[in-house]
């Protein structure tokens, strides 16, 4: 027997679609979710919290498309939330989490300390902890 689904918007219906597809829908470039597809906006509720968050209205690319103003904790929030919809892009780690990510792991990750900074393969810093001396 199969079920039909019955959404109160059409964009719940779009999300819903790419959730179950697993594509991507809005990815993180420079603070901003824009929209990958042609169609399809984040959910009301997501929308306005967005909109009051920052005190940004969301709208249309001069090069053409859709996007919302958000950091990276509130994009992680809304990957979180509709799993698959967002492409938060690579995940970041603040540089005492990723030293201590070696040390749990008897520093089978390694660590590399160049130019008075350190550097790991596996996990990039924080982008505010790139330069810092220590």
């Amino acid at each position: 027997m199969s079920w039909a689904r019955m959404f109160v918007s059409r964009c719940g219906a779009i999300v819903q679609a790419h959730m179950s597809a697993g594509r991507a829908m809005y990815r993180l470039d420079a603070g901003r979710l824009v929209r990958v597809g042609q169609d399809g906006f984040l959910p009301d509720r997501i929308a306005h919290w967005l909109r009051y968050e920052n005190l940004v209205n969301s709208g249309p690319l001069s090069s053409g498309g859709y996007a919302y103003e958000v950091s990276q904790g509130q994009a992680t929030a809304i990957a979180s939330l509709l799993s698959g919809v967002v492409d938060a892009g690579q995940t970041l780690r603040a540089s005492w989490d990723v030293v201590a990510s070696a040390r749990r792991s008897g520093f089978a990750e390694r660590l590399i300390f160049t130019d008075g900074c350190f550097a790991c393969g596996r996990a990039p810093f924080d982008p505010a902890q790139w330069g810092a001396r220590v």
